[in-house]
């Protein structure tokens, strides 16, 4: 319920009004602590895992105005191979110590909707494509973009 969780603006912005079973919806339990939610959610995620593939039908990400996506920061330390979560800290937002998925994670998406809005996203935006023409993903949205099978791109921004 806190303002600063964002799924707390997915719930009331998206999941309020979609008739989607409760099951089908994964979020960390940030009530239970930082460490705890995050072992709790990658066992969740571990258990997901074996039953389908991929992971997750549709990710949602909002991109950062340097590029980053799901708390995945530009120069972020990657997470163990076969690890689902992960732990980051930032000193963009008042919270510093984040929750997050890994790419690893994301990656076994089916479909991505990558949202850009706002004009301070432009340059993300740009250097984005510029990676992807040049087949070197080094931006967090970048690496997502470049392995999920279906993604959508929407813009928002002004120059």
């Amino acid at each position: 319920t806190d303002r600063e969780n964002n799924f707390s603006s997915i719930r009331a912005e998206l999941l309020e009004d979609v008739q989607i079973a409760h099951d089908h919806v994964h979020a960390f339990h940030a009530e239970l602590g930082y460490e705890s939610a995050v072992r709790a959610y990658e066992q969740e995620l571990v258990r997901m895992k074996t039953e389908r593939e991929p992971l997750f039908d549709l990710i949602i990400l909002g991109v950062g105005p340097d590029g980053h996506i799901a708390s995945i920061f530009p120069n972020t330390q990657p997470a163990k191979k076969g690890f689902l979560t992960m732990q980051t800290t930032t000193e963009q937002f008042a919270v510093s110590e984040r929750m997050t998925v890994t790419e690893e994670a994301l990656n076994s998406s089916a479909h991505a909707l990558v949202l850009f809005y706002g004009h301070e996203k432009a340059h993300a935006f740009h250097e984005m494509r510029r990676e992807l023409r040049e087949n070197t993903p080094t931006l967090p949205v970048s690496r997502i973009v470049a392995h999920v099978p279906s993604t959508v791109i929407t813009l928002g921004i002004t120059e």
